[in-house]
């Protein structure tokens, strides 16, 4: 899951970042719709995906970090 930054969302304005999880921690399986937000009152960063493992239905996973990106 790779992150972007965008000071006004607009073309050629986007920076990568780095990884949000490396490809070894992650499920197994197709990684889809990642959704990262930033918690004040914990001052974490809550990253939300769903994944599907094949022949299993949909789940959701949910990483918290101080920093938006693996380290």
């Amino acid at each position: 899951i790779s992150i972007w930054s965008s000071p006004n969302l607009t073309s050629q304005s986007w920076t990568y970042v780095g990884n949000a999880i490396h490809v070894a921690d992650r499920p197994a399986g197709v990684v889809f719709r990642p959704h990262l937000v930033y918690n004040p009152n914990t001052k974490l960063y809550v990253l939300i995906w769903n994944y599907m493992r094949w022949n299993l239905p949909s789940l959701y996973a949910v990483g918290v970090s101080e920093t938006p990106r693996s380290v």
